[in-house]
């Protein structure tokens, strides 16, 4: 897992070099004005990734977006699609049978579909129109790292190429994302091994983030769930409120992420409450920092990035985090209690 994470700054070249075709296909296809929404398919860690998608392409596009519920095909026999619909499928196996069977409804309508996977010899790779290679190379740890920031890079550039920028552009930015994931590394090298002994004896914690960051959230949840069996959930700072927060009790740790300039408010907003109910506060980002409600973990407010590209930073530290943490309870995280790399889902 630690090579892995490590890994990842390279795996994004990769991407970018080998998959430049199959990018600017699938940007040409959001950017056609015959679809009237785009729909995504996706379980688990992919399914986070397409949280992260549908907020940047609403936000970058203006047009709707929505996340599928498989079981309304698998279970229930149902299939919602439309011709008019785009569907994008994003797995790292492409070989779950909720998600194809949900393809197979697209595709009986004639729904275009772009597919995102990281086997190029998958079944949903040879069910899309156009099929993008992570070319994250083999992940042998359970817990997705490098799978799911090479989703998100992918994500990103098709979104923006779409939106009419040229290649070249988004080649730029996931250079700058290169080299200040390489910071951000370094950083979390240092300052993670101090989070895993505050929060080593924990019961549950919280992931709280807004926009593109919920999708932050919800995946440090689940890493943490997954790796060192942590009773995690993750967030959007706007339903924190409506009954998550009856979960802190005193000591309880809450991961915030503030990075974002447009979307940090409504977390740093939560603080005080947070604090009130007994919890530790331990911040990715640093928008607005408070020293005295919470511990900065990794600053990210020096880093050159696109704005669109600082869940993928954000994520990293918390990686290590899972890393360390399993370690620390006696796990191991390359091959979690009761989980399995491909998970068959029907």
């Amino acid at each position: 897992m630690r090579s892995e994470i490590r890994e990842q700054p390279a795996r994004w070249r990769d991407l970018l070099r080998s998959q430049k075709d199959a990018l600017i296909a699938a940007g040409s296809w959001l950017r056609a004005d015959h679809h009237d929404a785009l729909v995504f398919v996706a379980r688990g860690t992919s399914d986070h990734a397409a949280v992260f998608g549908q907020y940047l392409y609403q936000v970058e596009l203006g047009r709707p977006a929505y996340l599928s519920a498989p079981s309304v095909s698998s279970v229930f026999g149902q299939s919602v699609f439309r011709p008019s619909n785009l569907v994008v499928a994003v797995s790292q196996s492409g070989a779950s049978p909720d998600l194809l069977t949900t393809l197979e409804g697209a595709r009986s309508v004639g729904a275009p579909i772009i597919a995102m996977t990281n086997d190029s010899a998958s079944p949903m790779a040879r069910m899309a129109d156009v099929h993008i290679d992570l070319s994250a190379g083999p992940e042998l740890s359970v817990a997705a790292t490098k799978t799911y920031t090479a989703e998100l890079v992918a994500l990103f550039a098709i979104v923006r190429l779409a939106s009419g920028a040229p290649f070249d552009s988004v080649e730029r930015s996931v250079r700058d994302l290169e080299r200040a994931a390489e910071v951000v590394l370094d950083r979390a090298d240092t300052a993670i091994p101090e989070v895993v002994v505050a929060i080593a004896e924990a019961a549950s914690l919280l992931a709280i983030g807004r926009g593109t960051s919920m999708a932050t959230a919800k995946e440090s949840a689940l890493k943490l769930m997954e790796t060192s069996r942590l009773a995690a959930s993750g967030w959007s700072a706007a339903d924190a409120k409506h009954g998550p927060v009856g979960q802190i009790l005193p000591g309880t740790p809450v991961l915030l992420f503030t990075s974002s300039p447009r979307a940090s408010e409504s977390v740093l907003d939560l603080r005080e409450l947070l604090v009130s109910l007994g919890a530790r506060l331990f911040t990715i980002g640093g928008t607005a920092l408070d020293p005295s409600l919470e511990r900065l973990v990794v600053d990210l407010r020096d880093v050159e990035v696109d704005e669109a590209l600082l869940p993928v930073l954000e994520i990293l530290p918390v990686q290590l985090l899972a890393l360390g943490l399993s370690i620390a309870r006696g796990l191991n995280p390359d091959s979690p209690v009761g989980l399995m790399k491909v998970t068959t889902t029907v």
